[in-house]
C-alpha cells in the first residue's frame, strides 16, 4: 500500500517501511517479512518519515498530521509520544521526517 518512508536498522539488518495505511513492516535483507504494527491513529493522516536513534534501538516515526514523533522498540512496542501542534520549542507543524 504505497510505502511512504523506509529506514534501515543496523542492529538487526532489517528494513522498516511505513505505508499509506499507517502500517509499519520490517523485512530482513533477503526480503522476508519479519513483523508489522500500526501507528495509534490515522484518521487525520498517516506518518511520512522514519529514522532510528543513534544507538539503533528505537524506531522514530514522524507522525505528520498529529504533529508529533513516535518511538517504537525494534519489536513494535510504542515507548514514546513526543510533541504537539505549535511553533514553540518541542512543538511541531506537520513534522515530515526524522533523523536520530
Amino acid at each position: 500500500m504505497k510505502p511512504r518512508a523506509v529506514a534501515f536498522c543496523k542492529a538487526r539488518n532489517w528494513l522498516y517501511a511505513v505505508d499509506m495505511t499507517g502500517r509499519i513492516q520490517a523485512f530482513d535483507t533477503s526480503g522476508q517479512w519479519k513483523l508489522s504494527f500500526r501507528t495509534p491513529e490515522i484518521s487525520q493522516g498517516k506518518p511520512t518519515g522514519l529514522g532510528f536513534t543513534k544507538d539503533g534501538n528505537i524506531l522514530l516515526v514522524a507522525d505528520t498530521h498529529y504533529h508529533r514523533l513516535l518511538g517504537y522498540t525494534l519489536d513494535g512496542n510504542l515507548v514514546l509520544k513526543f510533541g504537539h501542534y505549535g511553533t514553540e520549542p518541542y512543538e511541531f507543524v506537520y513534522v515530515t521526517d526524522v533523523v536520530g
